[in-house]
């Protein structure tokens, strides 16, 4: 009996242990940013040169080579100048670094018309385009930054960054991402949502000490206790808007008028099927959350299997 309940024990033991080790695994995997899906829009423009439309035309949303998307457009799609519009549905637009896709659209060959593409589609960003030169906070407690639009601090594993306008927690994500890319000196790790604190306008203020004010030279950053603050970065963000796609076919000769000239319709070529658009990333560390799943639950039935032969022993 002592053997039975010696192994009984081993096994909670075991199933505790797995348990534990799982969780601290999640947390240390770094985490996948949620896929921020949406739309991309499209206007097509016709030279027509006196020739007839097709009735129907498909476009090809593409990250790189692979297909994301199709876009089926037609005359119904015409708007006020004759333009077709239509826009590609429910595709990420950023990856999981919180940059965004660079889309490219392409057409179906279409005969008699020539294809080109006057805009590629663009989502949101945001851009750093100037920093300054790292201040390591000493002897001082205050620093003019000018004109600065965004201030980011770091006091060892914690970061507070200042925006002079609100952003929304996607704005957020990009702005982080443009200072992951900026190859900052002395943070140590990338900034995320969960280890950056966001304050914005003047005055602002962090619970850390830090304030963001200005007076008759501009923004200035004040630090209460300067001896427990790592380093700091001023500069000037940019939001870049997002941009439709842009697209044009032009007949490669005009139509010689006919009186009763019917209406051409362009034969529709044989094409191989498009890839299905691509699963957008998932949030979270899966793999390991479903191993650590399918531990815990067979020693878990080891354990139960252990305490049945006991109560038959």
């Amino acid at each position: 009996m002592n053997m039975k309940a010696s192994k009984a024990r081993r096994g909670l033991y075991i199933l505790v242990f797995s348990i534990l080790l799982c969780n601290l695994l999640s947390a240390l995997a770094p985490a996948v940013h949620a896929a921020e899906m949406g739309s991309i829009a499209v206007e097509k423009n016709w030279q027509t040169r006196g020739n007839a439309l097709p009735q129907s035309i498909t476009l090809y949303l593409k990250n790189g080579e692979a297909t994301v998307s199709t876009l089926v457009m037609s005359n119904a799609n015409a708007g006020q100048n004759g333009e077709w519009t239509g826009s590609f549905e429910n595709v990420p637009l950023y990856d999981d670094k919180g940059r965004p896709i660079e889309y490219t659209v392409s057409e179906m060959w279409l005969e008699g018309y020539d294809f080109s593409v006057l805009r590629q589609p663009k989502a949101e960003s945001i851009e750093i385009k100037e920093i300054g030169e790292k201040i390591t906070p000493a002897s001082e407690s205050r620093y003019s930054v000018g004109s600065a639009n965004m201030i980011v601090a770091n006091k060892g594993g914690d970061y507070y960054l200042w925006t002079e306008s609100a952003l929304s927690d996607p704005q957020k994500t990009r702005l982080l991402a443009s200072i992951n890319q900026a190859g900052l000196q002395g943070f140590g790790k990338d900034l995320s949502l969960s280890n950056t604190a966001f304050q914005s306008g003047l005055p602002a203020y962090f619970d850390a000490g830090v304030t963001v004010g200005s007076d008759s030279g501009g923004v200035y950053v004040d630090f209460e206790k300067t001896n427990v603050w790592s380093l700091f970065y001023a500069g000037v963000y940019e939001i870049q808007r997002a941009q439709s796609a842009v697209v044009l076919n032009t007949a490669t000769a005009a139509a010689t008028p006919t009186p009763s000239a019917s209406p051409v319709v362009s034969p529709t070529p044989t094409i191989q099927p498009s890839p299905k658009p691509s699963a957008p990333p998932e949030t979270g560390n899966t793999g390991i959350e479903w191993v650590c799943t399918m531990l815990s639950a067979s020693l878990l039935a080891f354990f139960i299997l252990v305490r049945k032969l006991k109560a038959i022993w």
